[in-house]
Order: structure tokens, then sequence, then C-alpha cells
């Protein structure tokens, strides 16, 4: 799911099956617009233009008619390869994560050419699954990496956060914290999510089943990287909800810095959306770091945000660029289709069970059955019906 910030009553949605939808009226209403041919790992709007769209997959490939027709911009040599992460900087380099081999590739000229990543020193094994890119210095990008193994072992080295400051070249796993050879955390190198956040100097890493661990952003090269070094280890700042693993997760920008949007489950299928601010974050960093207290007066460090919880395991949160605090999601049971909420108090009403049939339209405005407020949606046949 996609809103676009150059088209802000503009959005795109894309099924499992590659189905595209768009919406002129901000998900309103919905029709087909095309075909992805791929199974879409990732969708994001192109800010540089209003009906341009980039998605990830097998390929990573762009429309610049909503969702009508698309080209590739880049495509594996592997054919069981996955992009599983994407961004494009204000200076157009694109940069994609393959999920099986963990290499990082970039294009400097919207995807004409790309580099060629080698497997690094001391690369752990695994798979690939989350991006971060340093908005303000490009060079710099932390990946999330997991372990395949079924059963955690303390022996089990694959996956966990990689970091580079130098575009790929080299790279290093930030174990310090949670990792150790010591006393390695359980599941710690299952990773889900990785964050930076230039403002705050903040790394954030999600690992599956461990939680939530932020820490300093120390360069190797700059000034006080001896005098930082010491600070340089993983925290733990993750929610009171055991065993958690991310479900879908978004950033955006607020009033009080970067906001960071989770869908987590824990035991017994526990599910909880919250929230938190990176400022937040680096005040309980440096606490602990410091040995020193918290203030008594401080916020909670992850809040419920003011807004309805979509009610269904979802795979992505989509910001909406007019209205802080409304998001778009998709329903990851193929039931309640894109879901619109961010509405305080105003609950999603129960998916049914199956899509029923297709109802003629009313006969005027009146008797048009009104949906509940915060949620829409759409189901999309084999026919393009929706």
């Amino acid at each position: 799911i996609g809103m676009h910030p150059a088209d802000v009553d503009r959005a795109l949605a894309v099924t499992d099956r590659g189905c595209v939808f768009t919406s002129k009226d901000r998900g309103v209403t919905w029709e087909r617009a095309g075909t992805l041919g791929m199974l879409p790992t990732m969708l994001a709007a192109d800010q540089a233009e209003a009906g341009a769209w980039f998605a990830a997959g097998t390929a990573l490939m762009r429309t610049t008619d909503n969702g009508a027709t698309w080209v590739d911009v880049f495509r594996p040599q592997d054919a069981e390869e996955r992009i599983v992460a994407f961004h494009r900087l204000e200076t157009g380099t694109l940069h994609v994560l393959l999920q099986r081999s963990g290499l990082v590739a970039s294009s400097e000229d919207g995807g004409k050419t790309w580099s060629e990543p080698k497997p690094w020193k001391g690369m752990p094994g695994g798979w690939a699954a989350s991006l971060a890119v340093n908005a303000e210095n490009p060079g710099h990008m932390l990946v999330a990496g997991r372990t395949l193994a079924p059963m955690w072992t303390a022996k089990d080295r694959d996956g966990g956060p990689m970091e580079t400051w130098d575009g790929g070249k080299t790279w290093k796993v930030l174990a310090d914290g949670i990792g150790g050879s010591k006393e390695p955390k359980r599941d710690w190198n299952r990773g889900r999510l990785a964050v930076i956040d230039p403002e705050t100097d903040l790394l954030i890493y999600a690992a599956d089943g461990l939680g939530v661990f932020a820490r300093p952003a120390v360069d190797p090269e700059g000034e006080d990287a001896k005098a930082l070094a010491k600070r340089a280890t993983w925290v733990d700042v993750s929610p009171a909800l055991p065993q958690a693993r991310v479900t879908a997760a978004t950033t955006v920008h607020g009033e009080d810095g970067l906001v960071i949007l989770l869908q987590v489950e824990g035991e017994n299928d526990t599910r909880q959306l919250l929230q938190t601010t990176t400022a937040r974050l680096k005040q309980r960093v440096d606490a602990l770091l410091d040995e020193a207290p918290e203030p008594d007066d401080l916020p909670k460090l992850w809040t419920r945000p003011a807004t309805a919880d979509p009610g269904a395991r979802v795979w992505c949160l989509a910001p909406d660029p007019l209205l802080p605090g409304r998001f778009r999601a998709g329903d990851a049971t193929g039931v309640g289709g894109v879901l619109v909420y961010g509405v305080p108090g105003a609950l999603p009403a129960a998916a049914p069970a199956r899509p029923g049939p297709v109802q003629p339209p009313a006969e005027d405005e009146a008797s048009r059955p009104v949906p509940p407020e915060g949620l829409l949606a759409f189901t999309g046949g084999g026919d393009g019906a929706v």
C-alpha cells in the first residue's frame, strides 16, 4: 500500500498476486490499474514525479502511469533472488537489498547502471530482511540479517545487524550487547527491522522473539570515534510484550522528530500497535549507557497511538502525506483488503469470513450504505472486479 506525496489524493495497492489497484480519492474508491507480474515485497512512491512508483520483488520495477504499465529498473542475475528493501535518495541514487546474498546494489544514474557488490570477508550467512540508509550520510547503512536455523543455538553466528560507512565497500557485524561470543542473547540474529535516525545519531534494530534495541552511531573515521567507542553497544528498548516480533513497521517525521510505528505480536498471538520517537529512545539509551536515572516526568517509552488498531495482522503501514496520524495498511489475511485508520476511537468492523456477491449500485446517494469511519476495504477478484 502506498500514498504519493507529489499527488496526495493518489493511492496505490498491490495484492499478493501482483494485481495493481489505484485510488484517485485517497482510498474512498478503487479501480484496477494493471498487473505487476510478480509477488511484491515493497511498494514506494517516486517522490520526484507524480504518477511514478517503484515496486520490489524478484526485480525492482517502475511505473510512470500509476500502475498501468511497469518496466524493469534492476533484475538480479539469480532468478531465485528477491529484493526485500529499496531506497531512493534525494540525489536520485537507488539502493536495493538482496535477500539471499545479503548484498546492497546501488545505482547513481537512476537505474541505468548498477554496482556489482561482492561478499565481504567475515560476512555472516542467513538472509537479509531490512535496510536503512542515513539520509545525511548516504554511505552509512544498516542491514538487519536473519539466521535460517529453525532452532537457535549460541554457536549460530548467521544474521544480525551489519553496518557500513563507505557505501558497502566494508561492513561490520554489530554484535556488542546482544550477540557477543560470551553470552549471546537468544534470537539476537533473527533480524527484522533496521532504522537510522541522523537527527539523534541513533541506530535501531529489531529481532524477532528478542525485541527492539538501539545504540549510538559511531563513525570509525570520526574525530570522537575513540571516545565514543565505549558507548557503541546495543541497549534494550523493547516494548513490554514477551517474545515480540515485528509484523509491520513505518517511520514518519513528526513534531518531536522521527516517529516509529510498529505492529508487534507476542506470545499467544497477542497483537499491539505501538509507537515511540527516536528522541525518547535516545533519552533511554543515554540514561542506560551513562548509568544515570531517568527523570520521573518522561513519557512512556512505547505508547499505543491515538488511532484505531487495524484489528488484524498487516503486511505494511503507509503514512498519509496529508493527514498526520492517519495510515493505510494491507490486511495480511487477504480478507480486509486496504485498511484506512487514524480516527481516535474508530474501530474497523469485523471482516466477513469470505467476500460476498457483488451488490448492484444503489439507486441514489441517500440509499447507498455508509462504511464505518476509519475503515475502507477492497477485494480484487480474478476477473479484476473490485
